[in-house]
């Protein structure tokens, strides 16, 4: 087991090594000041809650009240029906590279489209027509200080 993993850890370094040699060469797409940053050992703990509860509330409502949920939350609803594949997970994380929002597979980039993560998640209720957008928080005067004054969130708060 010890050796899988010194050869993950090995090939991870090789593609950490192309890919630092390919960004020096053509430019990096990455924000001014943002690091990318493989990890060399990855250590995941999946567990599935106990959603008894949430699903029988669920079952309990009439479509209309559903609907006003859906409406208001997304499709957030649909993943109790999810069961978590834990090879699945580990798999992702071990390839994942959070600060490019990709998969490094050997020397190829990939990042996996809408339909193929419904796939995956086996959730049919994914709408492909509509856009998933992650809105950026703009920093409130108060976080840039406390990022200026190395300030924790215990000292804003007072």
């Amino acid at each position: 087991m010890e050796e899988l993993i010194i050869q993950t850890t090995e090939k991870n370094a090789v593609v950490w090594d192309w890919s630092l040699k390919i960004q020096k060469e053509k430019g990096d797409s990455l924000v001014e000041g943002c690091i990318a940053n493989m990890p060399e050992h990855v250590t995941v703990n999946v567990r599935q809650n106990n959603l008894e509860d949430l699903v029988r509330i669920w079952n309990q409502w009439d479509s209309d009240t559903k609907g006003i949920f859906t409406k208001r939350y997304g499709d957030i609803a649909n993943l109790i029906a999810i069961n978590v594949d834990e090879r699945l997970i580990q798999a992702m994380i071990r390839f994942c590279d959070p600060a490019y929002q990709c998969f490094i597979f050997n020397q190829e980039d990939m990042t996996l489209t809408i339909e193929e993560y419904a796939a995956l998640l086996r959730n049919d209720n994914v709408q492909f027509y509509k856009i998933y957008v992650k809105e950026p928080k703009p920093m409130t005067f108060k976080k840039k200080l406390m990022r200026l004054t190395d300030m924790t969130d215990t000292w804003a708060e007072k």
